[in-house]
């Protein structure tokens, strides 16, 4: 290989935040070793391709499979590197995958760098034309020990292990020289995170020392389980607000998955209070209109009765989630919830009760949906322009709703404040505040 030409390679990552956080590690970590970030630009194709893997559930599991099989086929001559929780699972599970040049388990990702600069020289180089970001992800957290009856994750991902508070300062102040207006701390389980540290720490101790010692401008969270949302948290956003920093960015997104106590119990979650929680979020959008509620949501999960089902639909309803995952369940070998069902304890839900129940979930969040976004109208909000579009600009608002937005003129990739005009297919309409 002539060294006078580096390496290319392209990195694709599937699921969950945590994993995209990774992958945009590995990916600076590679540019720091030598390697040239492949675009469509260049004649040749990629030499090295990373692909980050997801398994949390069988539609993922065979996404996986089937985009493993994709780059193959359009990059034949790529050395195809699959890493992440499919091969861990492939390993410690069984689970089958297509062939590929190299398997990499999550514990060795800090490594690909240093592996692949083994069997590909790289090559030292400067001015490296890398697209500006914007948003990135901050990983805060890995691992996780709470074994939830449906989750085939702790078995992949190990025990919980935090990263310090300063160093995730030091990670933020390194991207806010980057020109990141927008961070997302995400984890595997962040109630967990800081409590493997010496000495502890929570997540709104963490927001606190990023609000005082960074001054990067929009800060969000990633899941947030139902535990993790306490008045000390809610109060920490509604001050923010309040001071017109506004710089914590107005919504969650709950790993709810149920609103039924009874399925919540069955599926061995952190010790949810829904009233508590319902408590909490109507409360912190009495005090923040603007606020915006997502969650994830299982449904058909074994032994779910049409009362179980009315249960969640109806907290739904009453906590106005505008916006939600829907998973249909699917049994994840290795699981508590797999082997129940295996030793014929628990009855599985048919699929097709699933489909439906699905379709009714999705249609009650449409409708609030709907009805959210008409109380948003004529407020304004601070967006993010994430470009150009066609005939519109695309925008992310503070509360994480995107945004159609109206302008002749040419709007800088920044944080603007937009007024919001409408609503359409799942996104608000707006227009710059000041046109």
């Amino acid at each position: 290989m002539n060294t006078n030409h580096p390496s290319t390679f392209l990195c694709h990552s599937l699921g969950c935040r945590v994993n995209q956080a990774e992958i945009n590690q590995i990916k600076r970590s590679l540019i720091k070793a030598g390697f040239l970030p492949w675009s469509e630009k260049l004649k040749d194709k990629p030499n090295i391709i990373i692909l980050n893997t997801c398994v949390v559930t069988q539609k993922a599991e065979r996404e996986t499979r089937k985009e493993i099989r994709h780059l193959k086929k359009i990059f034949p001559q790529s050395f195809l590197v699959v890493t992440g929780c499919a091969v861990n699972a492939r390993n410690q599970l069984k689970i089958k995958l297509p062939n590929a040049n190299l398997f990499i388990q999550n514990q060795d990702k800090k490594k690909i760098s240093q592996i692949l600069a083994q069997k590909f020289p790289p090559n030292k180089y400067s001015n490296v034309f890398t697209k500006k970001r914007q948003r990135a992800f901050v990983k805060i957290q890995d691992g996780c020990n709470q074994f939830c009856t449906f989750c085939i994750v702790p078995y992949l991902r190990g025990r919980p292990k935090s990263k310090s508070v300063a160093q995730i300062i030091k990670e933020i102040e390194k991207l806010e020289k980057e020109g990141i207006l927008k961070i997302t701390l995400c984890g595997i389980n962040l109630s967990l995170f800081g409590q493997d540290l010496k000495p502890k720490v929570n997540l709104a101790e963490l927001l606190e020392n990023i609000l005082q010692k960074n001054q990067i401008p929009s800060i969000s969270l990633s899941s947030l389980t139902p535990n993790l949302i306490n008045k000390k948290l809610i109060n920490l956003y509604i001050n923010d607000w309040k001071s017109n920093s506004k710089r914590l960015s107005p919504y969650f997104h709950i790993a709810l998955q149920s609103g039924s106590e009874k399925i919540l119990t069955k599926m061995n979650r952190p010790k949810t209070n829904l009233n508590k929680l319902k408590d909490l979020l109507q409360y912190i959008k009495q005090k923040i209109p603007e606020f915006n509620l997502r969650a994830d949501i299982i449904v058909g999960f074994p032994g779910e009765t049409k009362e179980d089902f009315r249960a969640t639909l109806h907290y739904i309803e009453e906590c106005r989630i505008a916006f939600a995952h829907i998973f249909r369940y699917s049994p994840r070998p290795g699981t508590t919830a797999y082997k129940m069902i295996k030793n014929n304890q628990w009855r599985e839900v048919p699929e097709k009760t699933k489909k439906e129940r699905s379709e009714k979930l999705r249609n009650l969040i449409e409708e609030i949906r709907q009805e959210e976004a008409k109380k948003l109208i004529g407020q304004n909000l601070n967006c993010l322009i994430l470009g150009k579009q066609k005939s519109y600009w695309r925008g992310l608002a503070e509360n994480f709703w995107e945004v159609r937005i109206k302008s002749q003129k040419k709007l800088s990739q920044k944080i603007i404040p937009i007024q919001v005009t409408g609503y359409q297919n799942g996104k608000l309409l707006g227009q710059p505040k000041n046109s």
